[in-house]
């Protein structure tokens, strides 16, 4: 019976890692959502302004317009890296963090060198990334608790095992007392 209550404490333990951090992870679903909406429609007004470039810019910005595509792609995937908790969360807020100040700083240099439809279009795309600001860094700031969480609910999972034997083994050593 001492081996359920000691399986049976590390489940709860588990458990209420997972239950104490519950609106971190639902705050942090919130933040990837916003992110997640908002950022493809950046993507397609970056399209625009690569179109326009292609008629009245050089290479070189045409170029910087696609890879902002690209590096928006990959922001949205690292976001839900960050989200799925676990080894790589950590790493992916690292390059989340990396690749905000990324994008900002493109952003900023596209704008400065455009024609004057780009340039209005920018403006409409900095005004919506400097909204993203918060919930990147919400995201980057919860990545540790959202790891923490993620372990403990695989840890819960082996657990829960633990506690179903120990518990089936003092359901067998009951059911031979009761027979003798």
């Amino acid at each position: 019976m001492g081996d359920l209550n000691k399986a049976w404490a590390r489940l709860n333990a588990d458990l209420g890692k997972i239950t104490a951090n519950k609106d971190a992870v639902l705050d942090s679903a919130a933040q990837a959502d916003a992110f997640s909406q908002k950022m493809p429609l950046l993507n397609s007004r970056i399209n625009e302004v690569v179109n326009i470039l292609q008629q009245r810019g050089s290479t070189a910005q045409i170029y910087d317009a696609s890879q902002q595509m690209v590096l928006g792609d990959r922001l949205i995937r690292r976001v839900g890296d960050v989200l799925q908790g676990g080894e790589n969360s950590t790493a992916a807020a690292d390059g989340l963090a990396r690749d905000s100040a990324t994008y900002g700083s493109v952003l900023t240099s596209l704008s400065a060198g455009a024609p004057v439809e780009g340039k209005q279009i920018l403006a409409e795309v900095q005004k919506t990334w400097s909204q993203l600001d918060a919930p990147v860094h919400k995201l980057i700031a919860a990545a540790p608790t959202l790891v923490a969480v993620k372990d403990s609910a695989n840890q819960s999972s082996l657990d829960s095992g633990d506690v179903l034997a120990k518990a089936k083994a003092v359901a067998d050593t009951l059911g031979r007392i009761r027979t003798a």
